[in-house]
Order: C-alpha cells, then sequence, then structure tokens
C-alpha cells in the first residue's frame, strides 16, 4: 500500500471523527433525545452507527491489492455484532454479573476490567478473526486480517454501546457521540491488531499458537488498560474529562494503527499477492488458554458476588450481602411506639437501590420463656392490611416468617397515591435473643428484590 494513500486516508477519517464529536458537542451538549421510544431509539442508533461507518469505510479502502469482497465485508461487521450481542453482552449481566461488583471496590474493578470485560471482548474477537475469516481464500495478504479485524471491532463496538447507552436514556446526545466514537476507536484498532497478529502466521509461517496468544493477550492489556485510564479521568474530576478521554483513545488507537502497518509493510514486501498460503489448523493450546481465562473470570466473579460480610460477634451473628446494599450501622435502639417497654436494638439498616428494597436487622431480648412470640410485636407497620404467619427453618433456627402489606403515603407530593408496600418479617428465636429480619419493598420492586434477601438468609451463621 501507497504511503500517500495510508496518510490521505488515515487524515481523512481523523477529521472526520473530530469534526462529528465537534459538531454534536456544539448542537447537542444539553439536548436529550427526545420523542417516543421507537423515535429515540432509531436516534439512537444513527448517532452510534456515524462512527462506526467512517472507522469501517477507512479500513476497507486501504486494501493493498484489492479490496475485499462486500459480502465478506459486511459479514465481518454483523459477525462482530454477533460476538457482542450474543457473546459479551449476557456473560457481562447474565453469567458474570459485573454491574453487581465491578464497583465495589479497586481490586475487583481492575481485575474485572482485565480478566473478564476485556478478557471475554478478545476472545470472541479472536474466534470470529480466526475461524471465521482466516481460513478463507480472499485473506490473500498481511492487511486483510486488519480489515477484517477493524470491521469486526466495529461491528462489535456498534451493539455494545446500542446496549450500554440505552440503558442510560438521560445522556445527552454530546455523551452518546463520544461514547459511541470512544468504543469504535478502541474496539476496532484492538480488533485490527489481533487481525494482523492471528494473520502473520498465514503469511510467514509463524507458530499459530504463538501468534494466537499472543493477540488476545496483547488485546486483553490495551483494552483492559483502557477501561482503567477512562474510569480514572472521570472519577478524578478533571475538567473536560471527556474530552481529554478522547484524545487520548484517539492516540491511542492511531499508535496501534501506526506499529500494524508498519509490521505489514515488512511482511509484504516478501511476498506476492498470488502467494498461495494455507490456513493454520486447530490447536490445543489456544483453546486450553481460553478454558483458563474463562475459570479465571469465573473466580473473579464468584469473589465478587459473595459481596460483603456483616458480622456481630456481641450478638454472635454474621451473613453476607451484595456491593449494591448500602448499609449504615446503627448502635441505638428503637422503640415501637404501640408496644410499651419493647425495646430492640437495630444492628443493620441497608437500602439497595436495583432492585428497590430495604433491609433492617434488629436483635431483641428472649422474654418469651418458651411462649411462642406475638409477631405483632415485630412489624414495622402499625396497622398492616394483611396478615400471615408461617413457621419456617432459617441457619437452623426456628423461624416465624409475618407476610404483610400496607400502604405508605408518598411524603414528596401530597396529591400522589400511596404507594402499596410488601413486607416479609422473619423472627428468628435464639437463646438469649430474637432477630427480626425485615425485608421491605414497592410491590412492584418485591420480586425481583426477594432473591437477593433469600441469598443473604441462606449465608447467615451462628457463631454463639
Amino acid at each position: 500500500m501507497k504511503a500517500k494513500k495510508i496518510l490521505r486516508t488515515g487524515l481523512l477519517n481523523s477529521f472526520f471523527q473530530v469534526a462529528f464529536l465537534a459538531v454534536i458537542y456544539v448542537v447537542g451538549r444539553t439536548a436529550h433525545l427526545g420523542g417516543g421510544p421507537t423515535s429515540r431509539f432509531l436516534i439512537l442508533a444513527a448517532l452510534v452507527f456515524v462512527p462506526c461507518i467512517i472507522w469501517a469505510l477507512f479500513f476497507y479502502f486501504q486494501d493493498r491489492y484489492a479490496p475485499e469482497p462486500l459480502p465478506n465485508i459486511v459479514a465481518s461487521f454483523i459477525a462482530g455484532m454477533a460476538a457482542a450481542s450474543l457473546g459479551v453482552i449476557p456473560l457481562f449481566t447474565v453469567l458474570f454479573r459485573i454491574p453487581e461488583w465491578i464497583y465495589a471496590s479497586f481490586p475487583l474493578f481492575v481485575l474485572g476490567s482485565f480478566f473478564i470485560k476485556a478478557a471475554m471482548a478478545c476472545i470472541l474477537l479472536y474466534i470470529v478473526l480466526r475461524y471465521g475469516f482466516l481460513p478463507l481464500k480472499e485473506f490473500d495478504e498481511p492487511v486483510d486480517g486488519m480489515v477484517y479485524g477493524a470491521i469486526a471491532g466495529t461491528g462489535f463496538a456498534f451493539v455494545y454501546t446500542l446496549h450500554y447507552l440505552a440503558g442510560h436514556p438521560s445522556f445527552t446526545l454530546y455523551v452518546i457521540a463520544f461514547t459511541a466514537t470512544v468504543n469504535v476507536l478502541i474496539y476496532s484498532s484492538v480488533g485490527s491488531l489481533m487481525g494482523y497478529m492471528i494473520g502473520r502466521a498465514k503469511f510467514q509461517r509463524t507458530n499459530i499458537v504463538v501468534s494466537s496468544l499472543s493477540a488476545m493477550s496483547l488485546g486483553i492489556l490495551i483494552l483492559g488498560t483502557y477501561h482503567l485510564i477512562s474510569e480514572l479521568f472521570f472519577v478524578s474530576g478533571v475538567s473536560h474529562a471527556f474530552w481529554f478521554c478522547f484524545i487520548s483513545v484517539f492516540i491511542y488507537s492511531l499508535v496501534i494503527l501506526a506499529f500494524c502497518y508498519r509490521k505489514i509493510r515488512k511482511i509484504s514486501e516478501k511476498i506476492s499477492p498470488d502467494t498461495d498460503m494455507p490456513a493454520p489448523k486447530y490447536n490445543f493450546l489456544t483453546t486450553l488458554y481460553i478454558i483458563c481465562l474463562f475459570g479465571l473470570a469465573a473466580v473473579i466473579a464468584h469473589q465478587g458476588l459473595l459481596g460483603k460480610t456483616f458480622e456481630n460477634s456481641d450478638y454472635g451473628l454474621s451473613f453476607r450481602y451484595p456491593h449494591t446494599l448500602l448499609t449504615t450501622r446503627l448502635t441505638g435502639f428503637a422503640q415501637r411506639p404501640t408496644v410499651p417497654r419493647h425495646f430492640a436494638k437495630i444492628l443493620l439498616f441497608a437500602e439497595n437501590s436495583s432492585p428497590s428494597f430495604s433491609l433492617t436487622v434488629k436483635a431483641h431480648p428472649n422474654d418469651l420463656s418458651g411462649k411462642d412470640p406475638d409477631p405483632l410485636k415485630y412489624v414495622e407497620a402499625v396497622t398492616p392490611t394483611s396478615f400471615l404467619v408461617e413457621n419456617i427453618i432459617i441457619s437452623g433456627k426456628k423461624t416465624y416468617r409475618v407476610a404483610y402489606s400496607y400502604l405508605e403515603k408518598n411524603q414528596a407530593k401530597e396529591n400522589l397515591f400511596p404507594n402499596f408496600i410488601e413486607v416479609y418479617t422473619d423472627i428468628i428465636i435464639t437463646e438469649n435473643s430474637i432477630f427480626s429480619f425485615t425485608y421491605k419493598a414497592e410491590s412492584s420492586q418485591f420480586k425481583e428484590g426477594l432473591a437477593v434477601y433469600n441469598n443473604i438468609l441462606k449465608s447467615l451463621e451462628w457463631n454463639k
């Protein structure tokens, strides 16, 4: 490929990327998506697609001898979309559930960024390139690996960005354009780097194991570093953090591309475009490496999902709760106004945002003398609208589960209807104390949050 053509197409792409973001910054710095759900999604998809198509065309027109067949280009974009929609997004949200724990601590964020977010993306991009496009007869020159890798990365960024932005309807047009542009830059660049490294084994006849492991490892390092640096830009409160992040990622991607082209020029000088290069065969070590990455990701996610530990040595109980549960320890006592001389020590009060619910743990003196407890002494509602008691066992202890509901007046606006609140109060009887675990949520959130509450009860342990 002629250097002048590389420079011309590269500068043209750079101009459009910066110009697109600058225009959106001017016209949409404070503007939000309007209209109904369908129109908002279409506008969102269009905003995300613009930087995708710019970057994809940049790579498509850089082919040295002849552009790749258009069906192959479309297929690589669709394959990247499938890698995100059918692979990475379900892995992130369903299997590893990273939104629940990745921001809980700095070590978890670093490990999750490198060995789950970056690793899963690179594994799927590797599978697309190695088994989808490397065997093709049209893969006949070194730059083809960059073309297929970049466009697959662009398709990946398109779906991944749409999924992320769809969950943040409050974002302005500028934030949407920034997110789309940065994701396209980083994922297409990493895709092109992986495509070059995987493809070089075909043209240099190097070890496919080394090339594959190097491609995934370097991709993980670059993507993980990107997640870490971009997060630090915003957490640190730097002025104009969006532009600083964009410029750094843009330079980051240009360095990657410059490295690839320098290597590809050396390879291209030694081969003929008509050389028949056999595609490398399947190897076991690469598969083992992928399995190990999945295993490491599972261990990290498991540790993150274990959450935090609540422990009270005075009362001899402990349990685990998720990182999303914001807790406050209270050392005072609470008194039910309708039950004279009945005091309870509040051990823990916690609230969860999504799903929305609260959890209160109290310790009461055991003054039953072998009698059955009066459930009304332990419920929080003065006048529940419904009331049901059943006997269950929690962590080996006899428990009375009180299920009830009540209407809670909305304190924000007097003209709003009261909220319908559903509650479980589990009364656990021990030798010296009676503990009440009160799980409370609005009716629409009750079932979703109940799974979290049940996991807390399963982790309950007694030390006395």
